[in-house]
């Protein structure tokens, strides 16, 4: 997938930028909880909740693809700045 992402960058004239991992990190952290909801609601058979959070997963899909806006990462600065998130 780098390989792939590299030749699409080069391809496309795609500039690097150099971000903070730990936003992302957690932001990935808040998909994969969406993942196990949507899984388990499914398997359940809860069809509003699972209605439900698969249009908060995409809500936040599409802005982080469409305006580059990752409402995870909003979240960490958020814990960050009242100091409920542990540094290593």
């Amino acid at each position: 997938i780098l390989q792939m992402a590299r030749w699409f960058q080069l391809l496309l004239r795609i500039e690097s930028r150099i971000e903070d991992a730990a936003p992302k990190r957690l932001a990935a952290y808040f998909a994969l909880l969406f993942m196990l909801l949507l899984g388990i609601s499914s398997y359940m058979h809860y069809n509003l909740f699972h209605l439900l959070i698969a249009g908060v997963f995409l809500i936040c899909s599409a802005l982080e693809i469409g305006f580059g806006y990752c409402l995870g990462c909003k979240i960490y600065y958020v814990l960050q700045r009242y100091h409920i998130l542990i540094r290593e």
